[in-house]
């Protein structure tokens, strides 16, 4: 039975966890959601909240209070950026697997830049976040945010 007690068939595929999605009618259907996208939503998360407390900790680091309160700033804006950019991706909204592709690419062009600079954990941060954009542009895993949202 779906969410609206109708009877419903629903087929298993391995590496996708179930996510329901609407139209323009209101009609609600099943889609999957890839299991690689389900990781970087949680890791995202995780990394979100992990900068808040980062933001509230910032004080204890500086003596200079102006100092702490614009550090603390910006980690809580990117903690809270990258919540809603996860909560997005979990959701299947297009716009957030856009903005983390975006960010991915200025990741990996950071990774480069360090590299040149003579850090070789550089190439490692290249290769990754490479990785990570190329995977979200797969054709597979862009048509599961084509598909609509899921809530």
């Amino acid at each position: 039975m779906d969410r609206q007690g109708s009877e419903t068939s629903s087929i298993r595929v391995p590496g996708t966890a179930t996510a329901w999605s609407g139209d323009t009618t209101g009609v609600r259907e099943k889609c999957r959601r890839p299991t690689g996208v389900s990781v970087l939503s949680v890791l995202n998360m995780v990394g979100g909240a992990l900068m808040i407390v980062a933001a509230v900790g910032v004080g204890s680091v500086t003596t200079d209070p102006g100092e702490a309160a614009a550090v603390g700033a910006v980690y809580a804006v990117l903690g809270l950026s990258s919540i809603a950019v996860s909560m997005g991706l979990w959701r299947l909204h297009n716009w957030a697997r856009v903005v983390t592709v975006v960010l991915y690419g200025i990741s990996v062009v950071t990774g480069l830049l360090s590299l040149v600079m003579g850090v070789p954990l550089g190439l490692l941060q290249a290769i990754i976040a490479g990785s990570i954009a190329s995977y979200l542009c797969r054709e597979e895993i862009a048509s599961a945010f084509r598909r609509g949202r899921s809530d």
